[in-house]
């Protein structure tokens, strides 16, 4: 997952941000847009809505840090603080 900041404004507590999703098949990537609030649940969730997935106890996401590190997102905690 790429993370992008969509809005300037620093002192915005609802601040969006666009990740992109790519998945293992090179099938067509998502853009998802989401809060500082926003969980890795979240994210699975709108990942395994988009491809029809209904048992989502079966995958999960990984993303790739500064130093390209790969690591699995945690879905309890926020995406924002995972990614930065």
């Amino acid at each position: 997952m790429t993370l992008f900041r969509k809005s300037k404004s620093k002192g915005d507590l609802q601040q969006e941000f666009q990740t992109t999703v790519r998945f293992l098949d090179d099938s067509e990537p998502i853009q998802l847009s989401f809060t500082k609030e926003t969980t890795g649940q979240f994210v699975l969730d709108k990942v395994c809505e988009t491809l029809n997935l209904l048992e989502k106890d079966y995958f999960g996401l990984r993303y790739v840090d500064a130093e390209k590190q790969r690591h699995w997102l945690d879905p309890t905690k926020t995406v924002y603080r995972q990614l930065k």
